[in-house]
């Protein structure tokens, strides 16, 4: 019999925990501001995919924060890596079938000259789990 489909938000975060702080909710400290003693922050959100009965393919954003933009950068590149050398690996109970990069790592323009946040966004595909 069949299960659910692995959340796919959660292999990247086992999968990029190495690697900073993952998450799928930014962390924020006691005032409700983004906490900087977290980072390098890696935030993971599922941003579409398709599914069919068989295959969830999961389009996952990755973006990285860190104290300077060459840091955010090196680590993304990690993560990058990590992503694309994760087929036929299981992470958090997902066997993972495919991975590819759709939008390779950028800065996207921001009026904040400090935002040092870069982003990259990939495509996982996951079969359903066995019950």
């Amino acid at each position: 019999m069949m299960g659910p489909f692995p959340d796919a938000e959660q292999v990247l975060v086992d999968l990029l925990a190495p690697f900073g702080h993952a998450c799928t909710y930014l962390p924020v400290d006691h005032k409700g501001d983004f906490d900087v003693t977290k980072m390098p922050v890696i935030w993971i959100t599922r941003n579409g995919g398709s599914r069919d009965e068989i295959t969830d393919r999961p389009i996952l954003q990755v973006a990285v924060f860190a104290r300077k933009r060459s840091a955010s950068a090196g680590i993304a590149e990690q993560c990058r890596e990590a992503v694309l050398n994760s087929v036929n690996r299981k992470i958090a109970g997902a066997l993972v079938d495919a991975a590819r990069e759709v939008t390779g790592v950028t800065q996207l323009p921001d009026i904040d000259p400090l935002n040092r946040m870069v982003q990259a966004t990939y495509q996982l595909s996951f079969r359903r789990t066995r019950l």
